[in-house]
């Protein structure tokens, strides 16, 4: 699956096939009794056929952007040590898992990913002003 989805991709690598477009990609490239797929089963493949290089290039960018705004609220004391290894983990093991399988689309991951998200950028769009006053008066 991963060398024909790559096939796909050089195929159209800049800007993909589109999106919804691996299903029916998939029916008509895919020899006849290769079992019924609805995705190549790995999300940078994935993301790479359906919107090509520009557009994976946009998706990881806003991927680890999140991670980005979580890593510096911690930098600056918004995000807890705790929250931010949680939060890493869950990424981490969404990065391994995402080699293997593509979620993006159904509701097990949204809710996965708002949780993550959630916890990586809240605490740094949204500081506590009591926790900001302690953090910058001089400490006694």
């Amino acid at each position: 699956m991963y060398i024909h989805g790559l096939k796909l991709w050089l195929e159209k690598p800049i800007l993909g096939w589109g999106p919804g477009s691996t299903p029916e990609l998939i029916k008509i490239t895919f020899p006849k009794d290769f079992p019924k797929f609805n995705d190549l089963h790995s999300v940078p493949i994935e993301i790479l056929v359906r919107f090509g290089i520009i557009g994976s290039i946009i998706y990881w960018m806003m991927f680890f952007g999140v991670i980005w705004i979580g890593y510096s609220g911690y930098r600056k004391g918004f995000v807890p040590k705790d929250i931010l290894i949680f939060s890493l983990g869950c990424a981490l093991i969404y990065l391994i898992f995402g080699l293997f399988n593509f979620r993006l689309l159904n509701d097990d991951w949204r809710y996965y990913w708002f949780v993550v998200a959630a916890l990586l950028t809240s605490w740094e769009m949204f500081p506590d002003p009591q926790r900001e006053a302690i953090l910058r008066s001089p400490s006694q």
